[in-house]
């Protein structure tokens, strides 16, 4: 059973796990790509690099990005990727 954890700015990104497996998911017109696969510290850092990624193509823009859906930090507290 696919389980989708967090959702990026715009819902260009997901992170989610299945199977014990977790895994980053790419929006592509009306479906999803798979972009990365693995455990899940190695998923997860692939997800943050991603959506630090996004959020500066829209700052570039001078657009502000939409919040993403709460992440856990390396704290162990919930927060957006930093």
């Amino acid at each position: 059973m696919l389980r989708v954890r967090h959702t990026s700015c715009c819902g260009l990104y997901e992170f989610a796990s299945g199977g014990g497996v977790f895994f980053v998911l790419r929006r592509s017109g009306d479906r999803y790509e798979e972009t990365n696969r693995g455990r899940y510290r190695q998923a997860l850092n692939t997800y943050i690099a991603l959506v630090k990624r996004h959020h500066a193509e829209h700052l570039s823009r001078k657009e502000r990005p939409e919040p993403d859906t709460s992440i856990p930090t390396d704290e162990g507290r919930r927060g957006e990727p930093s």
